[in-house]
């Protein structure tokens, strides 16, 4: 266990992944889910893909249920 916390802690990269992976399910949590196919439903695919929603964290949009 020791190793793994020196390894992490020694590590610049996981700093900035985890700041990533932080501040995108910030975006992604508190915006709407634009509508599939627009050029806004790439970029909150791409996003809601670096925040780690997948399977069932994803969001559903609004009105699905």
């Amino acid at each position: 266990m020791e190793q793994l916390i020196a390894f992490v802690q020694d590590e610049v990269w996981f700093n900035w992944v985890t700041a990533i992976i932080a501040a995108a399910a910030v975006i992604t949590a508190s915006t709407p889910t634009p509508t599939q196919g627009s050029a806004l439903g790439y970029v909150y695919w791409v996003i809601d893909f670096l925040a780690l929603n997948i399977a069932k964290a994803k969001d559903k949009g609004e009105g699905a249920e």
